[in-house]
């Protein structure tokens, strides 16, 4: 078996009977010692790529990375693992992988796939946001008649039509990017190349007007006092069946609620489509108290998106919190569900319910914006009659478990307001 040494000795090239290719034997920096075929019968190539290699392994080896490189689709692969075993250990929620994955596997896998993870650059970057950006109206996606996806633990296929067919959003390009420098980091952790190569992602600028464009729209308070006035009537209906009012007097006061609380649907009350999980506020999140103006209030400990944090509600909700626990929810434990129903049965959501009962009041189509509200509108009424009222957007955004950011991409037209005295003080000569 003929035998080739290059670099003193450390590089050994040789044949084996059972294939026309030569093989390389590395004699490593630490020691040990590497093998493997370097895929070619030519043996002026098979010179070059082993000393490519060798010339490699000791640049890994004194950066402190493995000796052999990961495609990028093994090191998607190895972040979504991780994240699976934070889930497991109850340091993440479940709902984060089911967000992810969908990501990796229909684009970033697709695209970067078996190049080396070490070896994505930002033009690699830059490339991919193009094939992106076309992939639902020139790329794979325009092949597709259906896509599947996973609700509640079953697959549901959606038929996709030209509305669907668009380019990401700056809010979409956004969270591929922290996919992205997930997968990057995690594979700085495993040894698989350096922080210094890691790709610096940026984000696409978001106006504040595309996000109030987004925003379901807001109601008015006269709006809101019209609303409350239908639900009173609507719940009151002498010629329903008993379990039927009690779903109505859910319905509303599930809705009374949000709005004079600005929480977040789920943490209210609602079963996560994607992981089958119920998430909601307790009775014992909740404490009644009397402020030192006298108002009785509610202070509710609510485990949201941002984490846990304490939201103070008006007194419209604690009102309403009152008589739920009085009435529908008074032989219930303190670990039941504020909306459960008086017999302790639970509902999925209260979505249906508060579109039909929006429907049916005239309130559910918004004339100034065209679209339909929904139960976001209510944490957006929420923010802007605060606004209004000329609250602190600090504390708003503090008691809604948002960024003061937020509060100024969603309602900036508002706070001029606020300072109108401040801005328009002193004398002017006329």
């Amino acid at each position: 078996m003929p035998t080739v040494k290059l670099r003193d000795g450390d590089i050994t090239l040789y044949t084996r009977g059972d294939s026309a290719n030569w093989y390389a034997g590395y004699r490593l920096p630490d020691g040990g010692r590497l093998q493997e075929s370097l895929r070619t019968a030519n043996k002026a190539e098979a010179r070059e790529r082993a000393l490519a290699r060798y010339d490699d392994l000791k640049w890994r080896k004194k950066l402190g990375l493995t000796q052999d490189t990961v495609s990028f689709a093994q090191a998607a692969d190895a972040w979504i693992e991780a994240l699976q075993a934070e889930v497991a250990a109850g340091t993440r929620r479940l709902r984060t992988v089911l967000d992810y994955r969908p990501v990796v596997e229909r684009y970033l896998k697709p695209y970067f796939g078996d190049k080396a993870v070490d070896s994505v650059v930002l033009n690699d970057i830059a490339k991919y946001r193009v094939w992106r950006r076309d992939y639902w109206t020139k790329g794979p996606g325009s092949l597709l008649k259906q896509i599947e996806y996973q609700r509640g633990g079953k697959t549901v296929r959606r038929t996709l039509t030209q509305k669907n067919r668009k380019a990401p959003s700056p809010q979409s390009i956004n969270g591929e990017n922290v996919v992205l420098h997930g997968i990057f980091c995690n594979a700085v952790t495993q040894g698989w190349l350096t922080a210094s190569q890691v790709p610096k992602l940026e984000n696409a600028p978001q106006r504040a007007s595309d996000s109030r464009a987004r925003a379901y729209p807001v109601f008015t308070q006269e709006e809101y006092l019209q609303l409350a006035a239908f639900m009173k009537t609507w719940q009151a209906d002498n010629t329903i069946a008993e379990r039927e009012r009690w779903r109505r007097e859910a319905i509303c006061q599930f809705i009374l609620i949000l709005f004079n609380t600005g929480l977040r649907e789920h943490e209210l009350y609602k079963k996560d489509e994607r992981t089958g999980v119920l998430n909601g506020l307790r009775w014992c999140d909740v404490e009644f108290f009397t402020s030192s103006q006298g108002k009785e209030l509610a202070e509710l400990q609510v485990s949201g998106k941002t984490g846990e944090r304490v939201v103070i509600a008006q007194e419209e909700a604690a009102h309403w919190l009152k008589i739920r626990r009085a009435t529908a929810c008074k032989d219930h434990s303190s670990r039941q569900y504020v909306m459960a129903m008086p017999d302790g049965s639970l509902v999925s959501s209260y979505d249906s319910g508060v579109a039909k009962v929006l429907a049916a009041a005239g309130l559910r189509h918004d004339p100034k914006t065209g679209r339909n509200r929904g139960i976001y509108s209510f944490r957006h009424s929420y923010a802007t009659w605060r606004l209004q009222a000329g609250r602190s957007p600090i504390e708003i955004a503090r008691n809604m478990g948002t960024s003061l950011s937020m509060i100024e991409r969603h309602y900036y037209h508002y706070l001029p307001r606020l300072v109108a005295d401040r801005m328009t003080d002193g004398p002017i000569a006329i």
